[in-house]
């Protein structure tokens, strides 16, 4: 029969001490980083959006996490979506583009 034996605070798998206050601190200041960072990214692709002809009339919402760029809503044309697809990779620090628009179809006069 084996077992081990471990003194208390020294278990690997069952610490009996709380997690330390700077390593919390260091979670915290990269969580911070990454929310900053996220916003500025978020701003620079919003304004490249809408200084961007290709991407005109459409309802876009967007959001940036950890970098990557999540762009859903609707937009009129086929060709505004791969501009707006195109534009987002183009701004610098966003890493990956998440594409969730959809292309507006166009109804008959006739029909609301």
């Amino acid at each position: 029969m084996y077992f081990w034996f471990h003194m208390p605070g020294e278990s690997p798998w069952f610490p009996d001490t709380p997690e330390q206050p700077d390593a919390a601190r260091v979670r915290r200041a990269i969580t911070d980083h990454w929310a900053e960072t996220d916003r500025a990214v978020a701003v620079r692709l919003a304004l490249a959006l809408l200084h961007d002809p290709a991407v005109d009339g459409g309802d876009l919402d967007l959001r940036v996490q950890s970098g990557v760029a999540i762009l859903d809503g609707r937009v009129p044309s086929a060709s505004a979506r791969a501009a707006a697809v195109d534009r987002a990779w183009s701004v610098d620090g966003v890493r990956d583009v998440c594409d969730l628009l959809r292309v507006r179809r166009r109804r008959p006069w006739w029909r609301p």
